[in-house]
Formats: C-alpha cells, sequence, structure tokens
C-alpha cells in the first residue's frame, strides 16, 4: 500500500492513470504534502474522493481541492496553507485542531460537519453553505464570509452557544 504522498508523487509523475485520488478507510499520519506554489495550475487534489479516512497531523501546502469530496471523514491536528477548496463538498466529517490558512472555500457545500478547536484565517468562505454544522472552540480571523449560510448550524463553547434555525448569512451575524 503507497502512502498518500506516494500516491501524489506518483500522479505528479504521470504514472497514475487518472487525477481523481481515492482514498478510502485509509489512515494517513504525519506527512507534509508540498504542492506548486501555483494553486490554479495544480489540481493533485480536484475531484479527489476520502471517505471512511483518518488524516493526522498532515500538512497540506498550496494546490487544489477544487469539487473534492469527503464523508465521513476524521481529520486531525492538520494544517492547509493555501488551499483551494472551490466547490468541496463535505458530509458527516470531523476537523479536530485543523488550522485553515490563505484557505479558499468558494462555492462550497459542507453539512453535518463538526470543526472543534479550528481556525480558521485569511482566506474566504464567500457562497459557501454550511448545513446542520457544529462549530466548537472555533476563531475566524480575517476571514472574507461574502454570501456565505448557515443553515441549523450552531456554535459553541465552554461557557455559551449560538443556535441558528433556518437561513441565516454570516454577513448578517458578523458584519455587526
Amino acid at each position: 500500500t503507497k502512502t498518500l504522498k506516494n500516491l501524489i508523487e506518483c500522479y505528479q509523475k504521470g504514472e497514475l492513470s487518472t487525477p481523481n485520488i481515492q482514498v478510502i478507510d485509509k489512515i494517513f499520519s504525519d506527512e507534509m504534502i508540498n504542492l506548486p506554489d501555483d494553486v490554479l495550475l495544480d489540481l493533485t487534489f480536484s475531484r479527489a474522493f476520502f471517505e471512511k479516512s483518518r488524516l493526522t497531523k498532515i500538512r497540506f501546502c498550496n494546490g487544489s481541492f477544487g469539487s473534492s469530496f469527503f464523508k465521513d471523514c476524521f481529520l486531525e491536528n492538520c494544517v492547509f496553507s493555501k488551499i483551494n477548496f472551490q466547490e468541496m463538498e463535505c458530509l458527516k466529517c470531523f476537523f479536530k485542531d485543523c488550522l485553515f490558512m490563505d484557505c479558499i472555500f468558494v462555492d462550497s457545500d459542507i453539512s453535518e460537519t463538526i470543526f472543534e478547536s479550528c481556525t480558521f484565517s485569511k482566506g474566504s468562505l464567500d457562497d459557501s453553505e454550511f448545513q446542520s454544522c457544529h462549530f466548537i472552540n472555533t476563531v475566524f480571523r480575517d476571514v472574507t464570509f461574502g454570501f456565505g449560510t448557515l443553515i441549523d448550524s450552531k456554535f459553541s463553547n465552554s461557557k455559551k452557544s449560538i443556535e441558528f434555525e433556518g437561513e441565516v448569512y454570516f454577513n448578517d451575524i458578523f458584519d455587526q
């Protein structure tokens, strides 16, 4: 079995027949995946499929997860730096202690997902939809929300919580 890093290297060398990487029922840990600086040209993870996988202490730098799909995954202590998640779909995932720096989540659909002790620093959530999500001790620092939407989602920490029913726009909350 190849590690995720080896799989990516094989793809970049043209040794894989498809760019659609599938990671199902796998556990990966302690990897640094540094993709080319030109996010628009690197499509390594575009249309990638992650299901029932556990990613721990993975650092993704640069690159694109555009139109990728995550389902029933657990990601802990991962760092995403300058990653394009445009049109990404995420269902029933758990992100714990993850850092999203300069990431773009434009037009993404994220449902039934938990973000615990995560930090979103810079980047954009413009036009993304978060449905039935839970943000526990999550920090948003210099993030553009644009017309990002929350549907039946909750923000909480050890002392208080805010629950939103129906459809609410991030701008309505954070622009006050």
